[in-house]
């Protein structure tokens, strides 16, 4: 097989992989939105229009059951692989020294058995160090292949319920703003009660003021129409008689 071709699909492996992390991104972000809208509809809605609340139920249960599907599909998209990787070069060095070190104990052997030339040692190491570096190359590309296509189905569900989840949603406000039109409002009494004595002197007084309204030249007239007396004293005012 072509060492190029390997080569080229084992990084592209790599760089799939990679884009995961991105991928996962965007629907993350999603279902924190629809989580929020989720409980903010179900706070505030009054429940008091038995219509309105089987509809706004039905609706808020399916799309939270959509939400939590989708995100157990992502989960599974991100938790719950292992890559495949070569070995590093050190260990591919050690390898072929190895393989060296075989075949020119092997060749050494059959030469001095049959008295034949020397089999070349560099040559046979390197025809076998390709071939086990082409089959590494088949079992890491396979096993990564099969994680990334796994990956990304999971991605591709999550994705499909988060839309059905946001929908679902969308749906569930229509009643929600119905709702919020519509319902009634209780007026709260606030009475505060067990007030220190001084307070309640304060409170007892406040009530028995009256505030008399302003009339323009009224100052320095008595409070009193239709006498000449003053209230306090027994001495008439101009133009009276005492009785």
């Amino acid at each position: 097989m072509d060492k190029d071709l390997l080569k080229g699909q084992y990084q592209f492996e790599n760089e799939r992989k990679d884009k995961f992390a991105n991928a996962m991104a965007v629907p993350v972000g999603a279902l924190t939105v629809i989580g929020g809208l989720l409980g903010l509809l179900s706070r505030d809605f009054s429940y008091q229009s038995a219509n309105l609340n089987l509809i706004f139920s039905i609706l808020l249960g399916l799309g939270t059951i959509l939400f939590l599907i989708s995100v157990f599909f992502l989960l599974c998209a991100y938790h719950g692989y292992s890559y495949s990787y070569l070995p590093t070069a050190k260990e591919l060095r050690t390898y072929y020294e190895g393989l060296v070190a075989h075949y020119g104990q092997s060749s050494s052997s059959a030469e001095s058995k049959s008295g034949a030339a020397k089999p070349d040692a560099i040559a046979l190491s390197n025809s076998h160090f390709e071939k086990r570096l082409e089959r590494w190359y088949e079992e890491v590309i396979t096993d990564n292949a099969a994680n990334n296509d796994k990956r990304s189905g999971y991605i591709y569900k999550a994705n499909s319920f988060l839309i059905a989840a946001l929908a679902a949603t969308l749906a569930a406000g229509v009643p929600f703003i119905i709702d919020s039109k519509t319902k009634r409002t209780d007026v709260q009494e606030v009475r505060i009660v067990n007030l220190p004595p001084q307070l309640q002197e304060v409170n007892k007084n406040a009530k028995d003021v009256r505030v008399q309204p302003h009339r323009p030249g009224a100052c320095g007239r008595s409070s009193r129409s239709g006498t000449g007396i003053s209230p306090n004293s027994n001495t008439a005012t101009p133009g009276t008689s005492n009785p």
